[in-house]
């Protein structure tokens, strides 16, 4: 096999400009012999040793790509044997002789294992039950090859957990926006009454429409002020019937108390 060549750039002939003979040959035998036999130089004059100096960065960037190039057809150069093998397996796959295909299809396999360079398996557990947990587990697996054919991309493995029923929470209200446990509704409702406790849902959830504010807890907001708000605006409607276009009835107001429908 013939030895590869090395560049020598005109910048060292540009610093050797000028010098006598001896310098000349020594500083060009220094760096020839570093070029090509990675020896390092000893005893150089100080000009000399100045020149090589400069140099040698020059010759080892040359010869770290000349290596990554060298890597890089090789990688190549493998994928391309692989796949005329996988061709020549496929010819002969489809004519009759099984005993060949066998052959080439076996010899295939074990390129494809020799290339393959890491597996991993990761697992996927996934929760399907409400009150119960429960998992299923899939495997998959990553393999990774010099030449980049063979390669199957993992999902992260992640755990989805459903929360049991009681504690789950249910849109309320006309709009949805009001969410309660059946836990919190109905110590909402034992504590205020249910007719009392769906007012203050109602107005939440109307306030959660129009102003578009949500809530961490609306259980919370409905004791701080949706009942007060509901009651306020129970007692304007009240005030609004006792009072027609006309003015204030007397004789329709003490027939609504008459009725339970208001107090004195």
């Amino acid at each position: 096999m013939a030895e590869a060549g090395r560049i020598f750039y005109p910048s060292l002939f540009d610093a050797l400009e000028g010098a006598d003979d001896a310098t000349y040959s020594e500083t060009l035998r220094a760096v020839a012999a570093f070029a090509f036999r990675g020896e390092e130089p000893v005893g150089l004059s100080p000009l000399a040793r100045a020149i090589f100096t400069m140099a040698k960065p020059l010759f080892e960037a040359n010869e770290a790509k000349r290596e990554a190039g060298r890597k890089g057809g090789n990688a190549r150069w493998e994928a391309a044997r692989q796949a005329k093998a996988e061709e020549k397996a496929a010819a002969v796959c489809s004519s009759a002789n099984s005993r060949d295909c066998g052959k080439y299809s076996t010899a295939i396999s074990a390129m494809k294992a020799a290339n393959a360079t890491e597996t991993e398996t990761v697992t996927e557990t996934v929760t399907e039950t409400g009150t119960e947990t429960g998992t299923e587990t899939i495997a998959l697996t990553e393999t990774t090859s010099p030449t980049g054919q063979e390669k199957h991309i993992a999902r992260k493995a992640r755990t989805r957990t459903r929360k049991p029923a009681e504690e789950q929470k249910h849109k309320r209200g006309e709009f949805g926006h009001v969410l309660l446990t059946d836990a919190e509704y109905n110590r909402l409702c034992d504590e205020k009454g249910q007719t009392e406790t769906d007012d203050a849902i109602r107005v939440v959830d109307e306030y959660a429409e129009t102003s578009g504010k949500r809530y961490k807890n609306y259980s919370l907001a409905i004791q701080r002020w949706g009942y007060r708000a509901a009651a306020e605006q129970a007692a304007k409607e009240r005030r609004a019937q006792i009072r027609p276009a006309g003015g204030f009835s007397a004789a329709d107001y003490f027939a609504r108390v008459a009725r339970g429908e208001e107090a004195l």
